[in-house]
């Protein structure tokens, strides 16, 4: 890719941050997707938000620790006990970070969402909904899922930027 300069108006990272743990590599990745983009080109970045461990973890009925918490909220690798090594492939963020380091790559980030909102709290449920009760959590799911005090609820987060 690197006889790619400059060619893309936009560009689509869904998914690498999930898996790269180190800063570095995270950054590299960014880089490379700022290369590639036109000047004034949109960059979507996706990542998996810190919090969703901790949710992942209580859903699948495995106990919540103290350890557990503070492994996860340091943006460490927690152990999944052998439950599920998905969890230690996945490099858990959250919106702060992903804003710093789409920063300290000269990326300007316009704006951050949710994309998953609270579903993962009542996705057992979604089918039941009446059209009412729909309508009500579709009015709920998008006046959140860009409020910044929402964004860490929501599994997987999305962040939009732009090069130049």
């Amino acid at each position: 890719m690197s006889d790619l300069i400059h060619c893309y108006d936009a560009v689509l990272c869904l998914g690498p941050l999930y898996h790269l743990k180190d800063r570095k590599d995270r950054l590299a990745c960014l880089s490379e997707c700022k290369r590639i983009a036109k000047d004034g080109g949109t960059i979507f970045v996706a990542y998996v938000n810190r919090l969703c461990a901790m949710q992942y973890y209580y859903a699948n009925g495995k106990p919540l620790s103290r350890a557990l918490y503070t492994t996860i909220e340091a943006g460490a690798v927690a152990d999944s006990g052998g439950f599920d090594r998905f969890l230690e492939l996945r490099y858990f963020s959250d919106p702060d970070e992903v804003g710093e380091e789409l920063t300290a790559c000269g990326l300007s980030l316009e704006t951050q969402v949710g994309v998953d909102g609270i579903v993962y709290f009542i996705q057992d449920r979604l089918d039941e909904l009446s059209d009412e009760e729909w309508a009500v959590y579709r009015e709920l799911h998008f006046r959140h899922c860009e409020d910044g005090h929402s964004l860490g609820m929501s599994m997987h987060g999305l962040a939009i930027c732009r090069k130049g």
